[in-house]
């Protein structure tokens, strides 16, 4: 059993430093304090993931949004726009979108969190605009 919010909050409270670096604002919405059925460490590298990319690519004096449902959580920031022909390929292993080519990385962080969502049943999606770009686990399909 996960306990989301309890791993969530451990998952922020390790990227702290990162985002105070950043001067990044930090937006937690718990709307559903959830248990999961699942990994718990699995969940954990799901959502540090996402929030390790949150900072990553986001730009300076910018914005998280971590917000948990009883159907979801979300990780938004707000950095550039990523295009919509890229979405669809950001969730294979070793590709980099032209937004994220100047970035240490190796792609392969959100193939490991689409792995993970697989595992469990979970689905993964992303959404980006000129002000956000988000990324939404769906614990039911």
């Amino acid at each position: 059993v996960i306990p989301a919010k309890t791993i969530i909050e451990r998952a922020l409270k390790s990227y702290d430093q990162e985002m105070k670096k950043a001067n990044l604002q930090l937006v937690l919405t718990i709307i559903d304090d959830i248990k999961l059925k699942g990994d718990l460490v699995l969940f954990e590298r799901c959502v540090s993931n996402l929030l390790e990319n949150a900072i990553k690519f986001n730009k300076k004096d910018g914005r998280i949004e971590v917000i948990l449902d009883r159907r979801s959580v979300k990780v938004a920031n707000t950095g550039k726009q990523l295009p919509k022909e890229e979405i669809e390929r950001i969730f294979d292993r070793f590709y980099q979108s032209d937004v994220s080519r100047s970035a240490k990385g190796y792609g392969i962080g959100l193939a490991i969190v689409k792995k993970i969502c697989d595992l469990h049943g979970w689905k993964i999606s992303a959404e980006s605009s000129t002000s956000l770009t988000t990324f939404t686990i769906f614990f039911h399909s």
